[in-house]
């Protein structure tokens, strides 16, 4: 009987500790499924926060690049403007130049034009008064 008890005791015993590994090893292969569930929970929220944030930069890099390009096209619009007004003031001083110029060369054609005249006219004159002396010269030795 005593014989019986420790074997039955023994046997009870070896039950009760499979029993208490196996319930060991559920509960961590429970613990581990509980783990990963939120290893992986916090896994793809840091992904997510990951990923909002590279689309918060990189639209903000786009808006930096747009905003810089904005400037170089008013920089470049505003150096062809003035640039252009630049050329109109240059060609209306240009043209008011060459105007002067013009009138300038008119001026010395007509002054040439007229000295020529003039002196024309005077040698005409003194070729008449040159006549009308010798003439008058003529009568009065003629007389």
């Amino acid at each position: 009987v005593v014989l019986q008890a420790s074997w039955r005791a023994r046997v009870v015993r070896l039950g009760y500790l499979r029993q208490r590994a196996a319930a060991t090893t559920i509960q961590a292969a429970l613990r581990a499924l509980v783990v990963r569930r939120d290893f992986k929970t916090k896994q793809n929220a840091i992904v997510r926060i990951q990923s909002a944030l590279r689309t918060y930069i990189a639209v903000r890099h786009v808006q930096q690049m747009q905003a810089a390009a904005v400037r170089i096209q008013a920089a470049i619009r505003a150096f062809a403007a003035r640039r252009a007004v630049a050329i109109k003031r240059f060609a209306a001083k240009m043209a008011a130049k060459h105007a002067a110029a013009i009138i300038c060369a008119q001026s010395a054609v007509r002054a040439f034009i007229q000295r020529r005249r003039y002196l024309r006219m005077r040698a005409a004159i003194l070729s008449i008064q040159s006549w009308w002396r010798i003439a008058r010269c003529r009568l009065a030795l003629l007389r």
